[in-house]
């Protein structure tokens, strides 16, 4: 009797309604089921059904005009909630039906887990048989021809959407309330940085040798641990390293060592390890702010602002190149010779220091020659930093190679020695002139002006020629860690230049 006055009320289909209605029910044949019947939410293909037919939920029920919840809780609950958890425009979101789902009330903030509590729990389950109840009859509707639908079966599907919106509308109120009060909780970071900025204050009184021991307390060590987990959490391009303060200490120990190796101590961080040591600390330091003043500004909570991910980008970048040009004291002084032996050419040749400045496209053609010279001239350390980026075959070749140049640099000392004078750095200088202005040519280039002896050009070309080779297998091989050390080579360059020329100003 009921049933047949629910259908004498309603309205037949409209065409618009079937079309909707029909692309809903048509989705539901892709979705995959567990062995329960319930629809799989784990694999990547029942989530990528699910999205979509998410996606088409608010539409049919605005078609059908389903009673709509009232959703006056957003202005009250922090929108960074729904920036992350709902695709902008979209009422459903897979992530709110998946917290739903049985054995899903562990919700994790900042690397902490947290329980729902049994309320939102409930409203959970509320949401499930709701979910259930829509799902079902979408999978009844596919399997009858739409000419077959009939007021009755629009009346229902109104009202299952109308239930599941405003069971849906409930959990979500509850639970960004909820995970508001969890980031609230798991707000240890603040707490983590006043510790550590206090240890520190009392170690700068304690004088410098009390200094460094701020990184080595145990507050130092429960922030970065903290703040790994905050990156790992909201830094969608993270490397998935779990950071430790054990960089901050090698990093506060080469920025110590580096000042006394200049005239002025502000100069000390165009050193390569000291540059990326004083980065390293100084992004640390930034997030650290960033952090005291996200809490002392009401906005404890809001860890996944744009604000924070820039600053957790930074502190990553510049704490992977501490690990592994810092941390590593052979990567320091492969870094520190390869740093110094590129100055050298560039105070040779002016050429080269305007490509390299200006990043022309022909600096990333030269920069590899230069750093394949000071490989085959024997530069401390070299070798194990480029080892990596090279093909296991060819040392024999190398060692041939390295043997040649040994002995035009004799020729070319020889020639600069007669025609220079008999100083002990004529020959090095003419030598080094010879060999980075031919390496900033090419092979094919012009040596006309490079004041070769007779005989000594073609020999240096041959050279270049065998050495341009392995300088492509230096791009090749390896191509990302070349391009990452290129990088890392031009911005230790720049930073000196830039430093001269406010010295300058």
């Amino acid at each position: 009797m009921a049933s047949a006055a629910l259908a004498s009320q309603g309205e037949p289909w409209r065409s618009r309604e079937v079309a909707a209605a029909s692309s809903l029910a048509h989705m539901v044949r892709w979705v995959p089921l567990q062995q329960d019947g319930t629809p799989d939410l784990e694999s990547a293909p029942g989530r990528s059904a699910m999205s979509r037919l998410l996606s088409m939920l608010e539409l049919v029920g605005q078609e059908l005009g389903a009673e709509r919840a009232a959703r006056d809780y957003r202005s009250a609950v922090a929108e960074h909630h729904r920036a992350r958890w709902l695709q902008q425009g979209f009422l459903y979101s897979l992530e709110v039906l998946a917290k739903c789902n049985e054995g899903q009330s562990e919700v994790v903030v900042n690397g902490r887990a947290f329980h729902m509590s049994r309320k939102t729990a409930r409203l959970t389950g509320w949401v499930r048989r709701r979910w259930c109840e829509v799902f079902a009859l979408l999978r009844q509707m596919r399997k009858r021809p739409a000419e077959a639908w009939d007021a009755l079966l629009k009346v229902s599907l109104s009202e299952a959407l109308s239930a599941l919106d405003h069971a849906w509308a409930s959990f979500e109120e509850r639970f960004f309330a909820e995970l508001r009060l969890y980031e609230v909780q798991a707000q240890d970071s603040a707490d983590l940085v006043r510790g550590f900025r206090s240890t520190a204050a009392a170690a700068r009184d304690g004088g410098a040798q009390g200094e460094a021991s701020c990184y080595e307390s145990s507050c130092c060590w429960q922030l970065v641990d903290h703040i790994s987990m905050l990156n790992l959490v909201h830094n969608p391009g993270r490397t998935g390293r779990i950071f430790s303060a054990g960089v901050l200490i090698v990093s506060e120990m080469v920025v110590r060592s580096s000042q006394p190796l200049v005239p002025h101590q502000q100069d000390a961080v165009f050193d390569p390890g000291c540059l990326i040591a004083s980065c390293a600390i100084e992004a640390f330091d930034n997030l650290c702010d960033f952090i005291l003043e996200s809490a002392d500004g009401g906005t404890a909570g809001q860890h996944s602002s744009a604000g924070l991910v820039e600053v957790l980008s930074a502190w990553e970048s510049s704490w992977e190149l501490a690990v592994t040009y810092v941390a590593d004291e052979g990567n320091l002084r492969a870094l520190r010779a390869l740093v110094a032996c590129t100055r050298q050419a560039h105070a040779v040749s002016p050429r080269l220091a305007a490509l390299c400045d200006d990043h022309d496209p022909e600096a990333f053609l030269v920069l590899p020659r230069i750093v394949w010279l000071c490989f085959l001239e024997g530069q401390p350390g070299v070798a194990s930093l480029l080892a990596p980026l090279l093909p296991p075959h060819g040392a024999e070749e190398v060692r041939a190679l390295q043997r040649e140049l040994r002995g035009l640099a004799a020729l070319l000392a020889g020639a600069s020695a007669e025609g220079e004078g008999a100083g002990a750095a004529a020959p090095a200088a003419g030598r080094g002139r010879a060999l980075v202005g031919a390496a900033v040519r090419g092979p094919g280039g012009d040596f006309a002006d490079l004041g070769l002896a007779e005989g000594t050009e073609e020999l240096l070309r041959g050279v270049l020629r065998t050495a341009e080779g392995w300088s492509l297998e230096l791009q090749r091989h390896r191509a990302e860690g070349w391009n990452h050390l290129c990088a890392v080579l031009l911005w230790c360059l720049a930073a000196r230049r830039l430093g001269a020329e406010r010295g300058g100003q």
